[in-house]
């Protein structure tokens, strides 16, 4: 069906995710009693508020590892001109360094993409991983079930998707000062410098694109089910208690004054009409 009917098998998986999104987040609201105006969207928000945050912050051990691979990079290649006595060797092996590390980086985005298609799918199609209101009185079917949730992923951890992305985008910044850096001497290279301009945007475009869809579905992925953030939830359920009471302060303060004023009315008119008297 999807070789014959590509594009109505397209608009059929489309609107599959959008019921099957409903009918989690129905079984989301109802196995945590909230109210049915409570914003499921709003709460995978700033769950990928967080995402976002964690991407552009950069570990010390990221940190440690480039700085460690440029010393070993440098040290063998000064070993390779040593021995040799020839710079270009050194010039075309950084070159096949640099391209090979570009498509490296591309098959990274390729695999991340396709596994967290399967993760999305997956966790869509298993009603069972959504069930939190039988496992709160069950420690041992809640901890079997975030482990299914989580063994999902590599190596069973959500962080490893979040660190090839970190991974990927550390490497293009890297690519990228490269390029600018030593503009000179890969002008004078072999390799017309055009090739890195298209290289480098063309896989940090793959990337962007990528990274678009894949943070999305990861932050419903690891935020849904099981792995709720406890923390996210409750400052959006503060938030929408926190907006009920003022509405309900609104609607309420019109008709107190109004009830106000009509007794200060009366209680004049009566005074009036003593003194008519």
């Amino acid at each position: 069906d999807n070789i014959r009917h590509p594009t109505l098998m397209h608009t059929y998986n489309s609107l599959l995710i959008q019921v099957r999104f409903h009918e989690l987040r129905v079984h989301f609201l109802q196995s945590y009693n909230f109210p049915h105006d409570f914003r499921v969207s709003e709460y995978l928000v700033r769950c990928q508020l967080q995402v976002l945050i964690r991407l552009v912050t950069v570990s010390n051990i990221a940190w440690l590892l480039l700085t460690a691979f440029m010393n070993i990079l440098y040290y063998v290649l000064g070993i390779v001109g040593y021995k040799t006595e020839d710079a270009e060797v050194v010039g075309v092996s950084l070159i096949y360094i640099f391209f090979s590390g570009m498509l490296f980086f591309v098959v990274v985005a390729v695999i991340v993409y396709r596994r967290m298609n399967v993760i999305f799918r997956e966790i869509m199609e298993r009603p069972e991983l959504w069930d939190t209101t039988h496992a709160q009185d069950d420690e041992e079917r809640k901890e079997e079930l975030i482990r299914e949730q989580k063994n999902l992923f590599w190596a069973g951890s959500p962080k490893l998707v979040i660190a090839a992305i970190q991974f990927m985008q550390f490497g293009y910044a890297v690519a990228l000062s490269v390029v600018i850096v030593f503009w000179d001497q890969i002008d004078d290279g072999d390799v017309a410098m055009i090739w890195y301009w298209v290289i480098v945007g063309f896989c940090y475009a793959l990337y962007v694109a990528v990274a678009g869809h894949v943070i999305p579905r990861y932050t419903l992925c690891s935020s849904l089910g099981q792995l709720v953030d406890q923390k996210q939830l409750h400052q959006t359920l503060a938030k929408l208690q926190l907006e009920e009471a003022k509405v309900q302060q609104q609607m309420e303060t019109p008709a107190g004054l109004e009830h106000t004023t009509q007794t200060k009315d009366m209680d004049q008119h009566m005074q009036g009409s003593g003194h008519a008297t």
